[in-house]
């Protein structure tokens, strides 16, 4: 179990979002600020088919969040891209940036259920986790003991407590 599994694990997110469209909203939330955290230019951290993945794909649920519709795209592409691409420049980050896209837009396209909302969070704690490059076996203390892990965490409960989260 990672840190986040302990804070947010047990959460029923059904609970805490009145629709689907706050809840990839809010995941979108965390999502940049997660991404701010890792004090890195985009560009530097993923190669060009994973930014252009994230364009598309980011696109995709701004315009949910906006209008509550998905508008059409090639699923079998996109989630082919989501969940079976990697990243040349930062595999692992990569995958989990991809993750959260995958399950989000599966989410939002009514494919999923509320769990997707917590793998999303997951997924952002996940991409700072691996950037953070601590080993290949890594315990819950040394989570806790790395600065960017605890703030990971922390905005996650920040923008949570916008809605009632405490």
């Amino acid at each position: 179990m990672t840190l986040w599994g302990e804070e947010f694990s047990d959460m029923a997110f059904e609970d805490v979002f009145r629709t689907r469209r706050e809840a990839v909203g809010a995941l979108l939330d965390v999502l940049d600020s997660t991404l701010t955290l890792l004090n890195s230019p985009r560009e530097a951290l993923f190669d060009a088919d994973t930014l252009a993945f994230v364009a598309q794909a980011s696109g995709l649920l701004r315009g949910f969040v906006n209008s509550g519709e998905v508008s059409q795209f090639d699923e079998e592409a996109f989630f082919d891209a989501a969940f079976l691409e990697s990243d040349s420049i930062s595999p692992y980050t990569g995958a989990a940036l991809r993750m959260f896209f995958g399950q989000t837009v599966q989410f939002a396209t009514d494919q999923m259920d509320w769990t997707r909302v917590g793998d999303g969070l997951d997924a952002c704690y996940e991409i700072v986790l691996q950037q953070q490059a601590m080993g290949p076996v890594v315990t819950v203390e040394m989570e806790r003991e790395n600065s960017l892990c605890r703030q990971a965490i922390h905005l996650q409960k920040e923008v949570l407590a916008e809605f009632g989260v405490t």
